[in-house]
Order: structure tokens, then sequence, then C-alpha cells
């Protein structure tokens, strides 16, 4: 489990060194939570991820750098953010689990994984799912 999230980790380090410093997360976009760059669903100023079952609905999640998105929590579906990629702090890392809905305004371009502490795993098995914040 833990070698799996360093090996994604690490493509997404090494993607960003060999195409150069002046490449962005936008530009290189690892699997994050079995999300692909043709996954990613374009979102607007303001998002919601939702529950459905077992699910994240969008489960991969494409914004502009401000716009703000809410993950749905709850005691049954507790959020848990993923690893930084990067040098980019993962704006739903926490010390604790979130067990109500948590809303963000993204400032920074990145990737970031969330998962469901109870149905997936920071490896982004079973229900994860991934935000992809470009300029």
């Amino acid at each position: 489990m833990k070698m799996k999230c360093q090996q994604v980790l690490k493509y997404a380090l090494t993607s960003l060194l060999v195409f150069g410093a002046q490449t962005s997360i936008a530009q290189v976009t690892p699997t994050v939570a079995g999300c692909s760059a043709k996954d990613f669903v374009l979102g607007g100023e303001s998002n919601q991820i939702n529950t459905s079952g077992s699910q994240y609905s969008p489960k991969c999640l494409k914004v502009r750098v401000g716009s703000s998105v809410t993950i749905q929590a709850s005691t049954h579906h507790p959020l848990f953010a993923m690893p930084n990629i990067g040098n980019v702090e993962n704006p739903f890392a926490s010390n604790a689990l979130f067990v109500s809905p948590q809303t963000r305004r993204l400032i920074m371009p990145g990737l970031y994984g969330y998962f469901c502490d109870a149905h997936g795993d920071a490896e982004g098995d079973g229900m994860a799912g991934a935000i992809w914040v470009v300029e």
C-alpha cells in the first residue's frame, strides 16, 4: 500500500524533473486515484464533489486557480487528504479526519488527492478522487 503511493509520487516528481522546471503541473499529470488527464471533468468557480454509494462524483475534477471546491464528508464517509505531490501542500490536509463537508479555495496549481478513510486508501484504491488545479 505504502509502496504504491511512493511510486505515484516518484512518477510525479520524475515527470516534473524530466520535463524541466518551466513545465507546470498543468502540463504533466500523473495518475492519481485512477484519474489520468483524460478523466478530469472541467469544473467552474464553485464546485461540489458528492458521495454516491461508495464513490465520489465527480471523481476527477479539473478547476482553475481561485476556484472553490466542497468535498462531501460524514461519519459514514470520513474524508482524508492524500500525501502532497511535489512541493505543493494538499489544501485538504489535516491531522484529523473530516466528518463534515469541507470547502477550500484552491489558490495553488497542483494535483490533490483525497479519499474516504472507511472505503478507500491513500494509494487511491476504493473510494478516492483527485482535483487538478491549473492556471
